[in-house]
C-alpha cells in the first residue's frame, strides 16, 4: 500500500533536515580534527557511507527478488 503524499513529503523533509545537520556536524568535526588525521577521518566516513549504501541496496534487491516466484531453473531437485 502506498503512503499518502503528505506523509511521504514529511518523511522526505525530515530526511533532508537530518542530512543537513549531519553535514554541518561533519564540517565541524573535520575542522576540529588535527590536519594530520583528516585524511584518515575522511576515508573512514567514506567507508561507512559505502557500507550503508551497500546494505540498503542489498536489502532492496532482496525484497524485489522475493516478490517474484522462483524460477524452474532455481528450484531444488
Amino acid at each position: 500500500m502506498r503512503r499518502p503524499d503528505s506523509e511521504r513529503s514529511r518523511r522526505l523533509l525530515g530526511r533532508a533536515i537530518l542530512a543537513v545537520l549531519l553535514v554541518l556536524v561533519a564540517i565541524v568535526a573535520y575542522l576540529a580534527t588535527a590536519p594530520r588525521w583528516r585524511p584518515v577521518g575522511v576515508r573512514l566516513v567514506c567507508t561507512a557511507l559505502v557500507i550503508i549504501g551497500s546494505v540498503r541496496a542489498r536489502r532492496t534487491l532482496r525484497r524485489v527478488m522475493d516478490a517474484y516466484p522462483p524460477s524452474e531453473l532455481d528450484a531444488h531437485a
